[in-house]
């Protein structure tokens, strides 16, 4: 199995969570914005900070994407510099089992589906269904 770029599958955030304010207002609305803080790599590829299950992730936020797909410790290959999603530290993990492959431009890779409480500044989403890469 070749192993795809932990940066670029760390999290494809923009379409697949279905995000809610922690501040929305009833009948529609929110009291206000926000704004996603960025971080530049190299010039060529914009990634930001979330929390799922309480844990930082950084991910790319890949708006023609509409899976979550994070990095994880089922991953034995997957080395890079940040902390993988663990979902024994987790109060909040459920488990699906469904085991998947996604392929994209760098190659495949393998996944199991799961759900997990996931949180873009104040946006929140409970239970969202998520893929742990394996």
């Amino acid at each position: 199995m070749r192993v795809v770029s932990a940066a670029a599958l760390a999290g494809s955030l923009a379409a697949a969570i279905n995000l809610r304010r922690s501040d929305d207002v009833p009948g529609g609305g929110s009291k206000s914005s926000y704004r996603q803080t960025l971080h530049n790599f190299q010039n060529v590829q914009y990634y930001g900070d979330f929390l799922i299950g309480g844990q930082v992730i950084s991910g790319i936020f890949d708006t023609g994407s509409f899976e979550l797909l994070v990095r994880s410790t089922r991953c034995a290959q997957c080395a890079h510099p940040t902390a993988p999603y663990d979902r024994t530290k987790s109060k909040t993990y459920l488990k699906n089992g469904t085991v998947a492959k996604h392929v994209y431009g760098s190659g495949p890779c393998i996944s199991m589906q799961g759900y997990e409480d996931v949180q873009v500044g104040p946006m929140s989403s409970a239970n969202q269904s998520f893929w742990e890469i394996m």
